[in-house]
């Protein structure tokens, strides 16, 4: 963790953006994800509560694109790995599609749709590592909530799983290095993961983690990847082994094991080391926008590595740490994307004793104002 600790407490907000200007009632920014390529700058997406993904260079926060044609909220964002010009996203209007911004903003260049019986409302998608495969997380409809495949190559509905899950499917994530390996989470408090290669569901479920409460975040963490994570939303962490199904962390009461320290309202995510993955900080909020990077390594002695204030108003709904460049990128409830990065020449965030003192406001660039138990 000494490693990731030291560029997490180096980090200070450079710059912050607005992705809204209404005056009523702001837009979200409800998710965000970032291209993986070498050689030039990478973009950042986030998706907004008024059912549009904005394009951003990620180390400036400059707007390049504006895609416009979900009719309803986006839930989920990911850029290809093959090609990381080609963003897919999942929406609430039963769709799932995958966009060129380089040929067309407003049209994409692939759709995905369930058939008659499982066309329902999308809330997570994801696409494997060799970009053939999709899976995408449904909403419960009547007594069944699906997880859909589709073969990219064909437009073609692969297939689905009905029985894995009992309410809406919120997580779906791919293992970031091997292909046939599938995590979902669900707000039914199930972590399962899959081996999609398998000819049946029963025979593909290899694992389910019971968290006993709704799944907010799950994901793949630690030495190689083999580590499977989750937050809920009664404020629990939980890391079990992928292969042992053993349950390597547990921790719930984090605002009553920081009170001394500073105040925290919920878990926003985590941050992953670089490979091989064996470090995470949580990352954790208040609903006035600070947030607070932990160390927990020991779960009876959570540590603050930093504390960042001065940039968000309001809760902070999504993240994305570059292990790269050791930038941190988040989005909030207030509508505004944040940078915050090692050294920051702009505002610089309190230490952890000085957390309850909001950083001075700074102003939105001018070039980005435009509207917003194991196996079973």
């Amino acid at each position: 963790m000494e490693d990731l600790s030291t560029h997490l407490e180096r980090l200070g907000l450079q710059q912050k953006v607005a992705v809204s200007l209404e005056k009523t009632e702001p837009h979200y920014v409800l998710d965000l994800a970032a291209q993986d390529i070498v050689g030039r700058e990478s973009l950042v997406a986030a998706s907004s509560s008024n059912f549009t993904v904005r394009l951003f260079s990620r180390c400036r926060l400059a707007q390049t694109n504006l895609l416009t044609g979900h009719e309803d909220v986006v839930t989920g964002i990911q850029f290809l790995h093959t090609d990381p010009n080609l963003v897919m996203t999942s929406s609430e209007d039963k769709s799932v599609r995958i966009w060129d911004p380089r040929a067309s903003v407003s049209k994409e260049v692939q759709l995905f749709t369930g058939d008659n019986n499982t066309m329902c409302r999308i809330l997570s998608c994801d696409i494997n590592l060799s970009d053939k495969i999709l899976c995408a997380g449904t909403e419960k409809l009547k007594e069944d909530a699906y997880l859909l495949f589709w073969d990219r190559r064909k437009n073609k509905l692969l297939g689905c799983y009905e029985d894995s899950h009992d309410d809406d499917v919120t997580q779906v994530h791919f293992h970031p290095t091997t292909e046939q390996s599938l995590l979902t989470g669900s707000t039914d408090g199930l972590v399962n993961v899959f081996d999609i290669m398998q000819t049946s569901e029963d025979d593909a479920l290899v694992s389910t983690y019971n968290t006993e409460a709704t799944v907010e975040r799950a994901g793949w963490c630690g030495p190689e990847a083999k580590h499977v994570y989750s937050t809920t939303h009664m404020f629990t962490w939980h890391v079990w082994d992928s292969e042992t199904n053993e349950d390597v962390q547990h921790i719930s009461g984090f605002a009553e094991k920081l009170e001394s320290t500073c105040k925290v309202d919920y878990l926003v995510d985590c941050i992953l080391a670089a490979t091989p993955c064996d470090a995470v900080g949580i990352v954790a909020g208040t609903h006035s926008g600070d947030l607070h990077l932990l160390d927990v390594t020991d779960p009876e002695n959570i540590k603050v590595i930093r504390s960042l204030a001065g940039g968000h108003s309001d809760t902070v709904r999504c993240l994305h740490w570059d292990k790269k460049t050791e930038t941190l990128v988040t989005g909030g409830e207030d509508s505004l994307l944040c940078l915050w990065s090692p050294n920051s020449a702009g505002l610089t965030a309190p230490t952890p004793k000085q957390s309850k003192v909001k950083g001075k406001r700074i102003t939105a660039a001018k070039r980005s104002t435009p509207y917003s138990g194991s196996r079973s």
